[in-house]
């Protein structure tokens, strides 16, 4: 549950300061992304634990049912290297 909120709430971020980015300072700009990416390194963080214990952490919720497709997130220790480099 924590990748898919890493990962929704990075696209929510861009988004926010793509539609109220002109209304924003750039110093108020850079101090938001800054404590949102700073938010997004502790939880990804956080699953430093259950990625090394288990493996790989799997988030899996189903898209269309009906055709059996789901929307799956794996999260192993290369993922996770790659998360904490990018929110860092």
């Amino acid at each position: 549950m924590t990748f898919a909120l890493i990962v929704a709430a990075s696209f929510i971020s861009a988004l926010f300061i793509g539609v109220f980015g002109a209304r924003l300072r750039a110093t108020l700009q850079g101090w938001l992304l800054a404590l949102v990416m700073g938010i997004l390194f502790a939880l990804a963080l956080g699953q430093l634990p259950a990625v090394g214990d288990q493996g790989m952490t799997v988030f899996s919720i189903p898209w269309v049912p009906s055709l059996g497709l789901n929307l799956t997130l794996y999260a192993d220790g290369l993922a996770l290297l790659f998360v904490l480099l990018v929110t860092s």
